[in-house]
């Protein structure tokens, strides 16, 4: 999913149309319109967007997970074990360093300096 897509995602998941988000940033609707079909948003334009939906820039760059597509993840893991004959203990092993992996690395990301 390209960036675009994403914001219109979360602008749809927030309940707000374009016309919403246009007055809410005072931009004209075609800027939002455009961004949302779009894999090149501005910067500008994406820290407005950002605050209006209360999500991280991260989040809209797909850096972060997010509830969109959680259960399709889900799926993926549970038909990638069911197809290499792993079993939920090798899952649960698997899943269990890949949180802590991602722990150390957001830990790590936090203490870089800006």
């Amino acid at each position: 999913m390209h960036i675009g897509e994403r914001l219109k995602v979360i602008r749809l998941a927030r309940g707000l149309t374009q016309e919403d988000v246009s007055e809410i940033i005072n931009v004209d609707k075609g800027i939002i319109s455009r961004a949302e079909r779009s894999s090149n948003v501005g910067s500008l334009l994406l820290r407005k967007l950002c605050i209006t939906y209360n999500v991280s820039p991260s989040y809209v760059l797909e850096l972060e997970d997010n509830q969109f597509d959680l259960e399709a993840k889900w799926t993926r893991l549970i038909n990638l074990a069911e197809n290499n004959n792993l079993s939920y203990n090798d899952v649960f092993i698997i899943v269990k360093n890949f949180i802590r992996t991602n722990k150390e690395i957001k830990s790590e990301s936090v203490k870089a300096p800006s």
